[in-house]
């Protein structure tokens, strides 16, 4: 499953990573990927260890240093190494 957080990532709040916590819970899926800006990206798989840390779920950060709407924007690229596909294959 391929999530990409729709904000940017410099205005993602502890909020944001609470809504992101339920989102992939409610995925019941057994490995998600997130695609997220590199500004707090870190932050944000920091705050998910603890958030989702009683699953048994992979959870993958890949980064896009520009959002996926900008045509310079790097998130596809990233996203086959992290092991995703888009649209996904299902």
């Amino acid at each position: 499953m391929v999530y990409s957080v729709s904000r940017f990532s410099e205005d993602m709040s502890p909020s944001d990573w609470v809504s992101l916590a339920e989102d992939i819970r409610s995925l019941h899926a057994q490995s998600v990927i997130v695609v997220h800006g590199t500004d707090t990206m870190s932050w944000t798989a920091a705050a998910l260890s603890f958030l989702l840390g009683d699953l048994d779920l992979k959870v993958i950060m890949t980064g896009a240093s520009l959002p996926p709407e900008h045509p310079e924007s790097d998130w596809l690229e990233n996203l086959e190494p992290a092991g995703g596909s888009y649209p996904p294959k299902s």
